[in-house]
């Protein structure tokens, strides 16, 4: 069996690592997991698992999500997707805007 380096739901990509940057630091979460909020829809991404693990770099603030079992990412205009158990680097598509400090924003739902 292959194992999945990469699952896109959306402008959502997962990507699975071997394991977490050693300067990542674990932040709590409250709530459902939401991996990205739809600026139009006001749909989101959610992780529907209360086992994963939230980490982030800083100062940058890359995320990442262990999980220690598989879990389904949801959004009510996409099929749900099995995320397997694993370290996953949180990845949004990025548009570019050149009348924005920093020529980018997150593309959202």
């Amino acid at each position: 069996m292959t194992e999945v380096k990469m699952i896109r739901q959306g402008d959502v990509l997962l990507r699975r690592l071997d394991a977490l940057p050693e300067d990542a630091v674990r932040f709590p979460l409250e709530g459902p997991f939401v991996l990205a909020h739809g600026e139009e829809t006001g749909h989101a991404h959610v992780l529907q698992d209360s086992e994963a693990v939230l980490y982030r770099l800083q100062p940058h603030g890359q995320r990442y999500v262990v999980l220690e079992r598989a879990a389904s990412l949801f959004h009510e205009e996409h099929p749900p997707v099995t995320v397997e158990p694993g370290v996953w680097e949180i990845l949004t598509q990025r548009e570019y805007v050149p009348e924005r400090p920093g020529h980018t924003v997150d593309v959202r739902d």
